[in-house]
C-alpha cells in the first residue's frame, strides 16, 4: 500500500488502529440537512478525518458518501478549526479501506 503512516497507537489513544494519509473529495450529510463537500485527510477502516466548510455536532451522526460507494454511517468524535474526527458505526471492508487507500494515498 502506498499512503504515507500518519498515525500511531498509544495505550491512552482512542483509535482503534493507524490512520493513513489520504486526499479526495467525499460528499457528508447529517441528518436533516442537505449534503455538503468534505476533504478526506486520513483514513482507516474504523474511522476518518475531513476538512469541512460547516461547524458539526459532537457525538452527532452523519454519512459520509464516498463516489461509488455506499453512504456510510458514522460519529463525529471531535472538530477543530473545521477539521473533524469520526468514527464509522460499521467499519469499511478491509478490501474497500485498500482500495481507497491505493487510489488516495500518498507518500510511504
Amino acid at each position: 500500500m502506498k499512503s504515507a503512516y500518519v498515525h500511531q497507537n498509544f495505550a491512552d489513544d482512542m483509535r482503534r488502529e493507524d490512520r493513513f494519509a489520504v486526499l479526495f473529495l467525499a460528499r457528508m450529510r447529517e441528518p436533516g440537512r442537505s449534503a455538503f463537500e468534505v476533504k478526506i485527510i486520513n483514513l482507516s477502516a474504523s474511522g476518518f478525518c475531513a476538512k469541512t466548510s460547516y461547524w458539526l455536532t459532537e457525538e452527532g451522526q452523519v454519512w459520509l458518501i464516498i463516489p461509488r460507494l455506499e453512504a456510510r454511517e458514522a460519529r463525529v468524535i471531535w472538530q477543530r478549526d473545521f477539521v473533524c474526527g469520526c468514527v464509522f458505526t460499521r467499519p469499511l471492508h478491509p478490501a474497500v479501506f485498500d482500495h481507497l487507500a491505493r487510489n488516495f494515498g500518498f507518500g510511504g
